[in-house]
């Protein structure tokens, strides 16, 4: 059954029917977007301004309906902890660095941030610094370990349990980038073992089934923390039903894997099934397309298509009304903002 933009009903009955019909076709439209999965980085060597490159962005947001936005930035604390090493110049940044550029977000309800926290970094005091400055979540990657060919069972170390439970007392969000396909996607123009051609001849000997298998033995054990998983955790979408049956804290970003390109759409029992699947869990679905903002700017081109691919999977699955804007904003307003 079709379902309409709820205008179209009002109109049946509103000023005594008067313009009953008008837009009768109208279907369900965004009240806006809120991407929940973005980067901001500083390709060169030096010190990351962020309030110019997101402003320098703005105008581009606002052609795509981009109310709110959250975006990642790569940390390490000087004093306390992990410090990089001269590979890592320009992408991760000292926290009081950061820090001093993150208060321009304190007077405005736009620019959400998220500290990107390494594995070999389980800094408390760098968290506790990131949820007192506003961070809106966590953002945890294993790129790292299978890159460096460490152990994914750090995770279970005594330093990261009291991460953890810092943030289920904090009830503060976790959004991880779990496993990596090991195929190639010629649809996205992504090739093949990413991490993993790196990380293998190094010794890695695990595999993405150990690495979802850790995480969701964290997510188990910590349920006062929801944990969204970055490109669908790169599951198909029968798996992900299972997964969010058993698992009442996980959730999972559009990134990536939700993109259509122009001028392309579902075949129709593709369209059919996602459409069921998008409303049968559309409370654990956060809108996300994973672009990099970067200084000097990234392609403009390259942002908007990434926004108009993300976008137009969404859009073109028809979604009721509760479902879509659940999807576009709510379930990260309620995430992330803590309402």
């Amino acid at each position: 059954m079709n379902e309409y933009s709820p205008d179209v009903g009002e109109r049946n009955t509103s000023d005594g029917g008067f313009s009953k019909g008008w837009g009768a076709h109208f279907p369900p439209c965004e009240e806006y977007w809120y991407e929940a999965h973005t980067h901001l980085n500083n390709e060169e060597c030096g010190d990351i301004n962020i309030s110019e490159i997101l402003s320098a962005h703005e105008n581009m947001l606002d052609e795509f309906g981009v109310k709110k936005s959250a975006f990642i930035i790569k940390v390490f604390d000087e004093k306390t902890g992990w410090k990089p090493d001269g590979s890592e110049t320009g992408k991760f940044f000292p926290c009081e660095q950061v820090f001093g550029e993150t208060k321009f977000l304190k007077n405005q309800d736009r620019f959400f941030w998220a500290p990107w926290i390494r594995y070999n970094d389980p800094n408390l005091t760098l968290l506790n610094n990131c949820i007192n400055r506003g961070a809106a979540y966590i953002k945890l990657h294993n790129a790292e370990i299978i890159i460096d060919a460490a152990n994914p069972e750090c995770w279970y170390s005594e330093k990261w349990r009291r991460m953890f439970e810092k943030m289920e007392e904090k009830h503060i969000p976790v959004l991880w980038h779990v496993t990596q396909r090991l195929t190639a996607c010629p649809y996205r123009g992504m090739g093949a073992n990413s991490y993993w051609k790196v990380g293998v001849p190094k010794g890695v000997t695990y595999n993405n089934q150990r690495l979802l298998d850790i995480f969701l033995d964290v997510v188990e054990k910590y349920p006062g923390i929801n944990f969204i998983g970055a490109h669908q955790l790169h599951l198909g979408w029968e798996c992900l039903a299972k997964l969010f049956e058993r698992y009442k804290n996980l959730y999972i970003d559009t990134s990536v894997g939700c993109y259509l390109k122009n001028d392309d759409d579902f075949y129709a029992n593709d369209k059919e099934y996602l459409r069921n699947v998008f409303i049968k869990n559309y409370d654990r679905i956060l809108f996300a397309t994973d672009v990099y903002y970067k200084q000097p700017k990234m392609t403009e081109w390259k942002i908007k298509d990434e926004y108009r691919g993300h976008i137009r999977f969404i859009k073109r699955l028809n979604l009721p009304h509760r479902v879509l804007q659940a999807i576009s904003h709510k379930n990260a307003e309620r995430l992330f903002e803590k309402l």
